[in-house]
């Protein structure tokens, strides 16, 4: 069953990954819930890890009743941050937030946006940004925003990018780049930032029940990276999954992600059927909105999985800055993930 060997991520992700490093690699985590509070098993991973940067969920922003955009779910400290580490706030927006301010001409092959309101998004998010960290007594140096941006939104996504870096010339501007944006550049575009974050995780399709891993995919990787890349002026960051997951099927159809399933549920509520498909044999499981013939899959990324794709990546992105991000940081993944130091 997938929890064999638990006492390697106990042993090398809580008390280090490992004594030495082949190269200059830096492993940091993000953060990402909504209430930034870390256990002692988060502690320990962090310093046995030499972690620098913890790269913290600050908020959602989406399109609200008033059609405008406003922050959601902004982070709650319950804990005064940690001055041994770098906090960098995250702003995840929605793509319909650029889409809500890009006009697209009849014909469909000319874009107009909204300059003035995105410049207006733009000093809010800095003015967020900066309010949130003043108000734990940290500093803002950097700034990294994740939307998954397309070829319609990119104009107004990179204004808004160009628009914060040009009022604050000094802040170090990050942002993620998924895999299809990577590959696909010519028509997604090259957001202007100091460094770009590949993320290698939530690749595959997870409605899917015959499907692969969705998590962490290296086929998937290597047909992304099968073109020459154009990102050769920016720095790079690797994001990597150190998290599981179950997925859920009724008859074939996806019925959502099931969290938090304990190995004794799994003992006695389920029947394996191989190494990562269990058929549930209860109604006892409505918490998890389960009844009894549903099939759940195990997604997680292996040791080999994520060396190969680390080595992969490198060979593909000559610009690998030395940095991974570990998504995400969270004792349950760290007392439950079966994997070894990626050296």
């Amino acid at each position: 069953m997938q929890f064999s060997g638990l006492k390697y991520l106990f042993l090398l992700l809580v008390f280090g990954f490992g004594c030495s490093k082949k190269q200059a690699e830096e492993h940091n985590f993000y953060y990402w819930k909504t209430t930034y509070t870390t256990t002692n098993t988060e502690k320990a991973a962090l310093k046995n890890n030499d972690t620098k940067k913890i790269y913290f969920r600050l908020c959602d922003i989406e399109m609200s009743y008033d059609k405008k955009p406003h922050p959601e779910n902004v982070i709650l400290w319950t804990e005064q941050p940690d001055t041994n580490y770098h906090y960098i706030p995250v702003l995840f927006i929605k793509n319909e937030v650029f889409e809500n301010l890009t006009s697209t001409s009849e014909l469909g092959n000319t874009t107009d946006i909204n300059k003035q309101l995105i410049l207006d998004l733009a000093d809010k998010i800095h003015r967020l940004a900066q309010s949130s960290m003043e108000y734990v007594g940290l500093e803002l140096t950097e700034l990294q925003l994740d939307c998954d941006w397309n070829a319609t939104t990119k104009d107004a996504f990179f204004f808004c990018l160009e628009s914060i870096k040009k009022e604050n010339p000094t802040l170090k501007l990050s942002a993620t780049i998924r895999l299809y944006q990577l590959k696909y550049n010519h028509a997604a575009g090259i957001p202007p930032v100091d460094k770009a974050v590949i993320m290698c995780y939530n690749m595959g399709d997870m409605y899917d029940a015959k499907g692969g891993n969705s998590v962490f995919d290296i086929d998937i990787i290597e047909q992304y990276l099968d073109k020459k890349q154009e990102y050769k002026e920016i720095p790079i960051s690797f994001a990597l999954p150190i998290y599981s997951w179950y997925l859920a099927y009724r008859n074939d159809q996806f019925r959502g992600i099931v969290r938090n399933l304990s190995e004794e549920e799994l003992t006695k509520y389920f029947v394996e059927l191989d190494d990562t498909h269990y058929r549930c044999n209860t109604n006892d499981l409505s918490k998890y909105q389960l009844q009894a013939g549903d099939v759940l899959r195990f997604e997680s990324a292996t040791t080999k999985q994520l060396q190969l794709g680390k080595k992969m990546l490198k060979s593909k992105l000559p610009n690998w800055n030395g940095e991974i991000i570990f998504f995400d940081l969270d004792g349950s993944s760290l007392t439950r993930y079966d994997k070894e130091i990626l050296d």
